[in-house]
């Protein structure tokens, strides 16, 4: 239903109301490693811990890591909304990419 929702959009093209602003130029200026850091933590709804241990690196370091993202490009991960937001983000993202 999402991705139904999210190619509606797309066709239209709205991605401004579907793809984040802020997440855009985070995706555009960062290095693969953050994309996919970033990735995971969405995928795990949030969660610092999980994200942390799947990646293997201390849970303080990838704290540091976000907040820094998030002063730099007003990324708040504390947010469920804002986290759902970027999940529709990305599955806009992986959408256009596929086609």
């Amino acid at each position: 239903m999402l991705t139904d929702l999210i190619y509606e959009f797309l066709i239209n093209e709205n991605t401004d109301d579907i793809i984040d602003l802020n997440f855009k130029e985070f995706i555009n200026s960062v290095s693969e490693e953050y994309r996919q850091m970033l990735k995971l933590l969405v995928d795990n709804n949030g969660n610092i811990k999980k994200t942390a241990d799947e990646l293997n690196v201390h849970y303080n370091a990838l704290k540091y890591r976000l907040s820094k993202i998030r002063d730099e490009y007003c990324i708040d991960f504390e947010d469920l909304n804002y986290i759902i937001k970027l999940k529709l983000s990305y599955i806009a993202l992986d959408f256009i990419a596929n086609t």
